[in-house]
């Protein structure tokens, strides 16, 4: 119990600390770039190849300008250049934010997450092992969870009809196993609710 209420405080510490430097820093402030690839249909690779070029990044920056700023075509040559360097710095600064906040809020999530995963199994195992009957129905269920994962993906179909998105085959097999066992699980617990009620009518 000890350490599960030191990981927990651990936990909300460390997002709180987190929490309160993105949002000092400003969420639109880290948010910028991100936004800046989306609305402009890009990706991080494709810009870093724009970038290379100074009349394509340019010509970039000003589109996405024009959609916050529509002032910004009547402005003189050297009010738009200034823009255009202001632009980028933000998004120079988005990127250092992102860096120094998002990505360590997420590697400290990971981290905590796998901790507590194996805090809980290590304690899990302790108490299973401690219990032989317990011990044989959590296998039990572990096996047929298993087996039922095992006939999911035997089951499931590498072939998908949207054609609008580009999938991978084992993507689409990954995703239909998760449905068939989802369903087979479903019934299973309806055909278990089913069944124990029967029992308790038909023994009375």
């Amino acid at each position: 119990m000890i350490f599960k209420d030191i990981l927990k405080y651990i936990i909300i510490l460390v997002a709180v600390l987190l929490m309160g430097m993105i949002l000092n820093k400003g969420e639109d402030n880290i948010e910028k770039y991100t936004t800046f690839l989306r609305e402009s249909n890009l990706t991080a690779s494709e810009w870093k190849d724009i970038k290379k070029d100074d009349s394509k990044k340019n010509a970039v920056i000003s589109n996405a300008i024009m959609k916050e700023n529509d002032q910004f075509l009547i402005m003189s040559e050297a009010k738009k250049i200034e823009e255009i360097k202001d632009y980028e710095k933000s998004l120079r600064d988005s990127i250092k934010l992102q860096d120094q906040l998002v990505k360590p809020f997420i590697l400290s999530g990971i981290i905590l997450s796998i901790a507590g995963l194996i805090l809980a199994l290590v304690f899990s195992a302790i108490k299973l092992f401690s219990d032989k009957k317990n011990a044989k129905k959590t296998f039990a269920m572990i096996g047929g969870l298993v087996l039922v994962c095992v006939i999911s993906y035997a089951l499931a179909s590498d072939k998908t009809t949207v054609t609008s998105v580009e999938v991978s085959d084992s993507a689409v097999k990954q995703v239909g196993m998760g449905l068939i066992a989802f369903y087979i699980l479903i019934a299973s617990a309806i055909g278990t609710i089913v069944y124990s009620e029967i029992s308790k009518l038909t023994s009375k």
